[in-house]
C-alpha cells in the first residue's frame, strides 16, 4: 500500500484535532516560532526517552498483574473456536421469542434518555459559568454532574436492582442517572460557548435572569440539546442490551439465560437482531441530527464518554470542539460571526456535521507547527450559504412530529411497569457509611482495573494503526469501505459479550478483561485514526516526493509527524473510557474492581460497596484530570 499525492486533502483542511492545516489568520503561513512553544531538541529526546521508559515499566507491571499468558490464549483458542462454531448457524426460529425483550430494551433506552435529558436541563444551566456565576450553586451542580457521570451505567444498575427490585425500573433509573450527567456536561459547555451579544443586550435593559435564559440562551442551545439527546439515545440503546445481566430488564437477561444453557446459536440470533436495530436507529438519529444543527450556533464538546462511543461526534484531542452550521454569518477573514463563539485557545472542529454545514476551525495557542493563534478557516461545504437563514418548515410537520412522539412515549410507558420492590433504606445508609477498613482490598481492585485498562488501550492503539490507514479514503480508496465496515462491526460487540467469549479461552481472569477491552477498543480507536489520516496536509508529502523521497521516507517525514500527536491523544481518550470498561467487565468475573463490587452487592454488604464506589470515583476523576493535561501537551 503506497502513499500517493492523489487523494490527500488540500492544505487548510482541518484535521480531527481541530487544527487548520497550512492556514493562518492572514491567509498565509504563520511566522516561525508562533503557536506551540519551541522545544530544545536535546530536551525533546530526553522527554521521549522518559515516556518510553514509563510505558515499558507500566507494561511490565500490568502484564504481571493481569496474568497475561500467550500460551494460555493459544491453548484456549480451540475452545473459542468450538464456541463460535456453535453460534453459527444461528437459531432463527428463536427470534419471535426475542421480540418482547427487544422491545423492552428499546423502551428502557427511550425512557432513560428522555428522563435524563429533562433532569439535565436545570443541572446544565446551573453548571454554566456565564449563567449561574461561580457561587455555591455552581459548585454544587458541577460536583453532582461529575459524580453521576463518573459511575458506569452498569454499576448504577447493579446498585439499583437491590434497592428497587429486579426489573425494568432499575434499568430506567440507571440510564436516567448516567444520561443526566453526560447530557448536562455537554449542554453546559454549549451554554458557555454561546454568543454573548443577546445575553448582554437583555442584561443592559434590566431583564431578569429567567428572561435572559429563555430569550438569549435557549434559542441558541436548543438544537444541540436535542442532538445530544439523540446521541445519548444511541448509546443507551447499546447499553440497555447488557443491563439485564444484573437483573435490570431488557434483552440482557435473555442473553444470560442462553449463555447459562450454552445455547450459543440463540445468542447469535439475538446479537444479529441487536446489530440490525442499532444500525437502523443510528441511521435515523444521524439524519435527524443533521437536520437539527442546520442554522444552529456553535457548540463545545469535551466529554470523553460520548466521544469515545460516537467517534463521529464533534471532538478535538485538546478537549473542545465547535462548529458553525449552515446559515451562520461569516465575517471578514473567515471568522465566524454571531453564534460561533468558542472558548479562547481551544481548537474547534465538527467532523460529524452533515452536508451543508459551514465548519470553522480555530487553532489555539498550543497548535503544532507554529501556526498563528486564533486562526479560523471556513471549509467549503456543499450547499453552504453564509448569512442566509434555513427555510422554515411547514407547521403540519411539527404537529405530525409531536403526535408521533406522544404515541411513542405512550407506548414506552405502557410497556414498562414501574414498581418499588426492594428496600432502598439499608442500601443508601450503607453507601453513605463506607467501610474504610476495606480500603486495602479496594486499592488492589483499582490497581487491577488500571492494569486492564492500560493493556487493553495499548493493544488497541497498536493494532488499530494498520486498520486506521486501511479505512482512510485517501490511502486505500478501494478498501476504505471494507475497513470502515470492519471497524464498525468490531464496535458492535460490547465488552461484556467479548469478555464472556475470552473467558472461555483463558478462564475468569483479568487477562480475559484485557482481551475484551482491547478488542472492543480497536473499532473506536481505528475509526479515529482513519479520520486523522484522511485530514493530513499534502504539502509536506508533495515536497518530499518532488525531491525523489521513497514511499517509506515520505511516510516517516511527511505523514507520521502530522498524525502521531493525534494518535497519542486519541489513545489517551480511550484510556479514560477503558477505566470505566475495566470496572464493568469485572461484574462477570473478568477482573478489576467490578469483581469486588458485584461480590459485595450480592452479599448486601453496602458499607463495602460504598468504599468500592469511593475508589471508582477517585480513580476516574484522577485519570480524567491527568489525561486531560497530557492531551493538552500533545496538541
Amino acid at each position: 500500500m503506497s502513499l500517493s499525492v492523489r487523494g490527500w486533502r488540500d492544505p487548510g483542511t482541518r484535521g480531527p484535532g481541530g487544527r487548520a492545516r497550512g492556514s493562518s489568520a492572514g491567509g498565509g503561513e504563520a511566522p516561525a516560532g508562533q503557536g506551540r512553544r519551541p522545544r530544545i531538541p536535546g530536551r525533546a529526546r530526553v522527554e521521549t526517552l522518559f515516556w518510553l521508559v514509563v510505558l515499558v515499566l507500566l507494561y511490565i507491571w500490568s502484564s504481571e498483574g493481569t496474568q497475561v499468558s500467550l500460551i494460555d490464549l493459544w491453548e484456549g483458542l480451540d475452545t473459542v473456536g468450538r464456541m463460535l462454531g456453535r453460534m453459527w448457524p444461528a437459531d432463527w426460529g428463536y427470534l419471535p421469542e426475542t421480540v418482547g425483550p427487544l422491545l423492552e430494551t428499546l423502551r428502557l433506552a427511550l425512557l432513560g434518555t428522555t428522563l435524563g435529558a429533562i433532569l439535565a436541563v436545570p443541572l446544565s444551566f446551573l453548571s454554566a459559568r456565564n449563567v449561574a456565576g461561580t457561587g455555591w450553586a455552581y459548585q454544587i451542580a458541577r460536583a453532582i454532574m461529575n459524580l453521576i457521570r463518573s459511575i458506569p451505567d452498569l454499576v448504577w444498575a447493579a446498585l439499583l436492582v437491590p434497592a428497587v427490585g429486579i426489573g425494568p425500573t432499575a434499568g430506567v433509573l440507571a440510564l436516567t442517572l448516567f444520561s443526566t450527567g453526560i447530557v448536562a456536561k455537554l449542554v453546559s459547555e454549549s451554554v458557555e460557548a454561546i454568543d454573548p451579544g443577546p445575553l448582554e443586550a437583555l442584561d443592559a435593559v434590566g431583564a431578569s435572569r429567567l428572561a435572559r435564559i429563555v430569550y438569549a440562551v435557549v434559542p441558541q442551545v436548543l438544537p444541540h440539546f436535542i442532538a445530544y439527546t439523540l446521541f445519548m439515545f444511541e448509546i443507551n440503546l447499546r447499553t440497555s442490551t447488557v443491563l439485564g445481566l444484573v437483573g435490570a430488564g431488557g434483552i440482557g437477561s435473555t442473553m444470560m439465560t442462553q449463555l447459562t444453557f450454552f445455547r450459543y446459536d440463540r445468542l447469535m440470533a439475538i446479537v444479529v437482531m441487536l446489530f440490525v436495530l442499532v444500525v437502523v436507529v443510528d441511521w435515523i438519529s444521524t439524519r435527524w441530527r443533521q437536520r437539527l444543527v442546520e442554522g444552529a450556533p456553535a457548540r463545545a464538546v469535551s466529554d470523553p464518554v460520548l466521544m469515545a462511543e460516537e467517534p463521529g461526534l464533534a471532538r478535538s484531542p485538546a478537549g473542545t470542539t465547535a462548529a458553525v452550521p449552515a446559515g451562520a454569518a461569516v465575517g471578514a477573514g473567515g471568522h465566524a460571526g454571531a453564534g460561533a463563539a468558542t472558548p479562547a485557545g481551544d481548537p474547534g472542529v465538527d467532523p460529524g456535521a452533515g452536508a451543508g454545514s459551514t465548519r470553522v476551525t480555530g487553532t489555539g495557542p498550543g497548535d503544532a507547527g507554529g501556526r498563528q493563534a486564533g486562526t479560523s478557516r471556513v471549509s467549503e461545504g456543499a450547499g453552504t450559504r453564509a448569512g442566509l437563514e434555513p427555510p422554515r418548515r411547514p407547521w403540519w410537520r411539527w404537529v405530525l412530529a409531536l403526535g408521533i412522539l406522544a404515541a411513542l412515549y405512550a407506548w414506552a410507558f405502557q410497556g414498562v411497569r414501574f414498581a418499588l420492590l426492594g428496600d432502598p433504606g439499608p442500601v443508601f445508609r450503607g453507601l453513605f457509611s463506607p467501610n474504610w477498613d476495606y480500603a486495602g482490598k479496594v486499592f488492589e481492585g483499582v490497581a487491577e482495573s488500571l492494569q486492564i485498562a492500560f493493556l487493553g488501550t495499548l493493544i488497541a492503539s497498536l493494532v488499530a494503526v494498520p486498520f486506521g490507514f486501511l479505512a482512510a479514503r485517501n490511502v486505500a480508496s478501494t478498501l476504505a469501505v471494507v475497513g470502515k465496515g470492519l471497524l464498525d462491526a468490531i464496535r458492535t460487540f460490547p465488552e461484556l459479550v467479548l469478555a464472556i467469549i475470552f473467558m472461555a479461552a483463558v478462564g475468569p481472569s483479568p487477562f480475559a478483561g484485557v482481551l475484551a477491552v482491547g478488542f472492543h477498543s480497536i473499532g473506536t480507536v481505528g475509526k479515529l485514526y482513519s479520520e486523522a489520516v484522511e485530514a493530513v496536509d499534502r504539502e509536506p508529502i508533495e515536497a518530499l516526493q518532488a525531491v525523489g523521497a521513497s514511499p517509506l521516507m515520505t511516510f516517516w517525514h511527511g505523514v507520521l509527524p502530522q498524525v502521531l500527536p493525534e494518535f497519542l491523544s486519541y489513545a489517551l481518550y480511550r484510556f479514560e473510557i477503558n477505566i470505566r470498561a475495566a470496572t464493568v467487565v469485572g461484574v462477570i468475573g473478568a477482573g478489576g474492581i467490578g469483581t469486588s463490587l458485584i461480590f459485595n452487592v450480592q452479599l448486601r454488604n453496602w458499607e463495602n460497596v460504598g468504599m468500592v464506589l469511593v475508589g471508582i470515583l477517585a480513580t476516574v476523576l484522577v485519570v480524567d484530570a491527568v489525561s486531560s493535561r497530557l492531551r493538552g501537551r500533545l496538541v
